[in-house]
């Protein structure tokens, strides 16, 4: 028995003319990774955003983990990170690039920044805690994110929609340029 939950990746090659699919191999991470933006496949690698034991709130924190996804038969995991967003749900993840970007909520809204750039070594490279929670990221250019999410007061009481705009531009100092509520 284990306390411990997995998330099993499967990678199929959907680009043959004829029609036909092709395994090409699988992987696992642990954590539950159940929201398709909390996956990204870039350059060979696949990152996948997860929260490892609990559902919603983890009082470990959540995990961004790297996999190659070009090696035969099983995903070979190049790099991870972990124990961001102690206590708090993932919201929402997208990665871009070479960044990833993540937004967990308990009473505040923490905008992580990741370099991905390096999959042996992925880091966390800037935080921005807001009130409130972005529940979709969309980029806007190589500079900026546009989100979607909840308002809320200092204690975390939801007060209605807001749209933001962030400029990434520093990836260690992120900040909000515009809020709309």
């Amino acid at each position: 028995y284990s306390d411990q939950n997995y998330t099993h990746i499967h990678h199929f090659d959907l680009g043959d003319q004829a029609g036909k699919v092709r395994y090409v191999n699988s992987g696992e991470i642990t954590g539950t990774a159940d929201n398709p933006f909390f996956y990204s496949e870039y350059n060979d690698h696949l990152r996948v955003v997860s929260t490892p034991y609990e559902w919603g709130n983890s009082p470990i924190g959540h995990k961004l983990s790297v996999l190659d996804i070009n090696t035969p038969n099983e995903m070979t995991l190049t790099g991870t990170i972990e124990g961001f967003g102690k206590d708090e749900r993932i919201y929402s993840a997208r990665m871009v690039g070479d960044k990833g970007y993540v937004v967990t909520y308990r009473n505040t809204d923490p905008l992580f920044v990741f370099d991905l750039s390096d999959p042996t070594n992925p880091r966390q490279v800037g935080e921005l805690k807001i009130n409130g929670y972005s529940s979709y990221i969309h980029p806007v250019g190589k500079d900026h994110l546009l989100t979607i999410g909840e308002d809320a007061d200092d204690s975390g009481i939801t007060n209605g929609m807001k749209l933001d705009l962030y400029d990434v531009s520093d990836p260690a100092n992120p900040t909000r340029k515009y809020t709309v509520k």
